[in-house]
């Protein structure tokens, strides 16, 4: 399946479908703006024909009602979807728990949430994304499941009990990988602003309901008085000019939303294969909802303004809802990962129920421990980026409470003894120094791109402490990656990581969103900040440095001075990255290639270099470019 062309396909059609639908909302208003101009000139006619005779008024006293009108209803639709958005974007579990969704513990002893923890943490590596939070809908007995949260290190995962108990583990693989691909791809963000607009589209038509409403209640009052004017008239046009806008606003925001929508999902379905290298992982999912009795519903009030954020449509569709369906049919999704698909779905019989029983045997077996059930072969072909998983027996202490944050700090330990015995005692203010010492050999012993895979996978259990301990499990870590007096590039990587992994906010997640527009010029301080750290990394001679810096910023069309000591403040760097990530997506991926060009001006990458393109491509939220010549599937290491 050529994946890469979907993806590039859907893009620029989701692109032009989101002009689209700010264009008919514009349209739509500026249209019943001038019905309502028309029925008050006729009431104001009407009026003043029926008491005095004299002429109607102009039209150009009408339009300062009009334009009041307008505004009262851009502050209204405004202020609400604004309160609406900063409630769907204040966590990455806000939608989740908004649906009556549960936490999965990072450690549950429940065979199917263990199987689903596992398989999150195998699509955050494949996908080179920070591990998201993991919810479970308990009271939903279908098949289904979304993404949602501010920024992909601020996200969540949720899948309903339904689609644990049906799925196997590729097709869990597939749902979950589906997930991921609307996070790295920041659809969650775009559903969070969609989500937000519709609501404040809702709210406007709920005035002008109440309106009519009013207006109705006095009809027997305005019978009896001798005034018939054209008062009621216009209090009637500008409660249905309310309705009217907030119900063909929505009905229009609903289809264009739904036409992004379908795109995303059809990007989603071919990202999926992408990471699980199995098409019949997703496919087989997709059969299964398309066969099975209670299929993708979601039975909670709550989902009915945030269908566009799940896997499947929540219930089945007729032939005129497909025009608003914010997802493409599912035989038609299929048929593109599968085009031999004969049409045939699984029905509730040959749906059975997963017990996630072999998942523990895997558990048991990679923890050394002997299990009397036959052994489980590895499957063909490994999800993308495999080997950069840690070992399976690490995972419970990876992202176990308390231990998550040992494991991080025995990464950073320096060797030296008196360095290691100072640091071992600042450490014990919060953690026991025998904590960190217990997984120290194992922590160190795997790849470099195993241990920030690592710090992946243990941040979604950090960011549940408080502030206070958060902030002092940054300072621990930046003090113990300089603890022998020198930061190495390894020590950088994962300082970084923690400090942007912990933070509570994105100051780069607003309501109107990152102009497209911005370019590299207008943050060219930030950029200059950051070829300098890369350039410091990328080699111990001074001249070499200044000369690859300056390749880099001329690549860009920067102009700018090396700055030797860019390093020495993390704090400074991530506050310029913070303004990188305001600009455009194109201008960011601009910045990633000239990093690309830094690392292979040796002509070879080597495991910390490609470290170093994994930990940036998630700092500026773009993907990491082909390295040796070889495309995302095949990444060769040098030596």
């Amino acid at each position: 399946m050529e994946f890469f062309e979907h993806q590039e396909s859907a893009r620029s059609r989701s692109r032009s479908l989101l002009w689209r639908f700010v264009l008919a909302n514009l349209l739509l208003a500026a249209l019943l703006s001038a019905v309502l101009l028309f029925v008050g000139e006729a009431a104001d006619e009407a009026e003043s024909g029926r008491r005095t005779g004299q002429n109607r008024a102009s039209s150009g006293e009408m339009l300062p009602v009009i334009l009041c009108l307008d505004l009262f209803m851009l502050l209204t639709v405004s202020t609400a979807a604004v309160v609406k958005f900063y409630s769907l974007s204040s966590s990455g579990g806000a939608v989740a728990e908004a649906l009556g969704g549960t936490l999965v513990s990072p450690e549950t002893t429940d065979p199917l949430e263990r199987r689903y923890r596992n398989v999150v943490d195998e699509m955050a590596i494949a996908a080179n994304c920070p591990v998201p939070e993991i919810y479970i809908l308990e009271d939903e007995e279908g098949i289904n499941a979304f993404a949602s949260g501010p920024s992909p290190e601020k996200s969540a995962v949720a899948v309903t009990r339904g689609a644990l108990q049906r799925l196997s583990r590729d097709e869990l693989q597939g749902v979950v990988a589906h997930e991921f691909s609307h996070i790295v791809h920041g659809d969650v963000r775009l559903n969070i602003r969609l989500a937000a607009y519709i609501s404040g589209l809702v709210v406007l038509s709920t005035i002008g309901y109440f309106m009519l409403r009013l207006l109705a209640n006095g009809r027997e009052s305005r019978r009896s008085s001798k005034d018939k004017g054209g008062g009621a008239i216009i209090v009637l046009a500008i409660g249905l000019f309310f309705l009217l806008f907030g119900f063909l606003g929505k009905l229009v925001s609903v289809l264009m939303s739904a036409a992004i929508s379908r795109e995303r999902e059809y990007l989603a379905d071919a990202t999926a294969v992408q990471l699980t290298r199995n098409p019949e992982g997703i496919a087989g999912a997709l059969k299964k909802i398309g066969g099975f009795s209670k299929g993708a519903s979601i039975d909670n009030a709550s989902a009915s303004g945030l269908s566009h954020f799940f896997l499947a449509e929540g219930k089945s569709v007729g032939f005129f809802e497909h025009m608003y369906a914010s997802h493409p049919p599912l035989l038609e999704r299929i048929k593109r990962l599968e085009p031999q698909f004969s049409g045939e779905l699984p029905d509730d019989d040959s749906i059975g129920v997963q017990t996630g029983e072999e998942e523990m045997l895997v558990s048991q077996l990679s923890g050394g421990q002997k299990a009397s059930a036959p052994r489980l072969e590895p499957p063909e072909l490994p999800p993308l980026h495999a080997e950069w998983l840690p070992e399976k027996s690490l995972h419970a202490a990876i992202v176990g409470v308390g231990s998550a944050e040992a494991v991080v700090c025995s990464l950073l330990l320096p060797t030296a003894e008196k360095e290691r015995q100072r640091e071992l005692e600042a450490l014990s203010a919060w953690i026991p120094a025998q904590e960190v010492l217990r997984y120290e050999a194992d922590a160190k012993g795997l790849s470099v791109n195993q241990q920030v895979s690592a710090v992946f996978m243990a941040l979604p259990t950090i960011q549940l402490g408080s502030k206070a301990r958060k902030e002092a499990f940054r300072r621990a870590v930046e003090q113990l990656s300089r603890a022998d007096g020198s930061v190495s590039l390894l020590e950088f990587l994962l300082s970084v990581l923690v400090y942007f992994g912990t933070q509570d906010t994105d100051p780069s997640f607003t309501m109107r969103g990152a102009s497209s527009r911005r370019g590299l010029k207008s943050v060219d301080k930030a950029v200059v900040r950051v070829l300098s750290v890369c350039a410091l990394f990328a080699s111990q001679d001074e001249s070499a440095r200044r000369e690859l810096f300056g390749a880099a910023a001329s690549s860009l069309k920067l102009n700018g001075t090396f700055l030797p000591d860019a390093d020495s403040d993390i704090g400074s760097f991530m506050s310029a990255l913070d303004e990188i990530r305001a600009v455009s997506p194109r201008a960011r991926k601009a910045l990633m290639n000239a990093l690309h060009g830094l690392v292979l001006s040796d002509g070879k990458v080597t495991e910390l270099e490609l470290a170093l393109m994994r930990v940036f491509a998630v700092l500026l939220r773009t993907g990491v470019p082909p390295l040796d010549g070889l495309d995302e599937r095949r990444v060769a290491v040098g030596a």
